[in-house]
């Protein structure tokens, strides 16, 4: 057997073992950053509150303000499954996190109020088209159309609390009126946004994934880190699908990716994150053919230990 061909063969085997595993090996140079995926109000069914300053009245004519928190029912494209305790089990997961100095980032959808794929656009209501309908943008992107959602400055389009902390890195995306962006990576037109960039400076080379939604937002971004060679780490229950077949779709897309291309790519289920995935829900996925490794928390999270304390300041426009 010659060199070539007995190195090809010990890539594959090495491949075959950690694509689909959370058992991949971390090493000195293994450079770790937690990235949460648009986990943003206007994608949870139940939101957080808005404060709100209401006037009180007291005797007679005196009144003095208060502040009550609103709440305002489903965000408006919310993913099924982000209940009170899904939150609750990521922010808890979020505070673990910083306890142990991860690097955290996060992307956030960040649209103009015309953006091209909201069913709201003006040249798809000439053409009487609603929301979830299929259509062809301008510029000869397939595009589902969805309800106006996460514009920019807007109470949905903020991350829901305990997610985002002053010194995370953000990456804002779908800013562009003409494009959609689901990847943190790349605009739906494969634009890049830069996020890449950042991270390389970062000297950041593995990466852990969650958010919403798990068959588009999270799948195309674990598309994009991987196809930059990043390894790729998804939690699966700290995330959520619009349907349970698009999301199984997506992760046997990304562990097939990952056995073809050299790449490591893991799904992991955490057992004691308490966020509501049922045990019917993980073997759904699991009899499909993904690979779900399954471990507590701090388990999980000792196999990628920083490092370094340090984090990144610079937030992405």
């Amino acid at each position: 057997m010659n060199n070539k061909l007995y190195t090809l063969l010990v890539a594959s085997l090495a491949c075959s073992m950690y694509a689909g595993t959370d058992t991949a090996p971390q090493n000195e140079q293994d450079q770790v950053m937690v990235l949460t995926v648009d986990l943003q109000n206007d994608f949870c069914q139940e939101p957080d509150p808005i404060p709100t300053r209401v006037k009180e009245r007291r005797l007679f004519f005196f009144s003095r303000e208060k502040t009550v928190n609103i709440q305002t029912g489903p965000g408006a494209l919310a993913v099924p499954g982000t209940d009170e305790q899904y939150k609750k089990a990521v922010i808890n997961f979020m505070a673990k996190l910083r306890e142990r100095n991860f690097r955290i980032g996060h992307t956030q959808d960040w649209h103009t109020s015309d953006n091209i794929s909201f069913a709201s656009n003006p040249r798809w209501k000439a053409q009487d088209k609603k929301a979830f309908d299929q259509v062809t943008t301008p510029n000869g992107q397939d595009q589902t159309l969805w309800p106006n959602h996460c514009v920019q400055g807007t109470h949905g389009a903020e991350f829901i609390r305990g997610v985002y902390q002053k010194g995370d890195l953000v990456q804002q995306k779908g800013q562009d009126p003409k494009i959609d962006s689901y990847s943190g990576f790349d605009d739906n037109a494969g634009n890049d946004t830069g996020l890449d960039a950042k991270l390389r400076a970062a000297q950041i080379n593995t990466l852990i994934i969650f958010g919403l939604a798990t068959d588009y937002c999270d799948n195309f971004t674990m598309d994009g880190s991987l196809k930059r060679g990043n390894k790729t780490h998804f939690v699966l229950n700290l995330s959520r699908g619009i349907t349970r077949d698009g999301s199984i779709a997506a992760l046997l897309n990304r562990q097939k990716y990952a056995l073809e291309n050299e790449r490591i790519f893991t799904v992991s289920y955490l057992t004691d994150a308490n966020d509501g995935m049922t045990e019917e829900e993980v073997q759904a996925f699991e009899k499909a053919g993904v690979n779900v490794q399954r471990a507590k928390t701090d388990e999980f999270l000792k196999r990628f230990s920083p490092r370094t304390a340090s984090s990144l300041t610079q937030r992405i426009k």
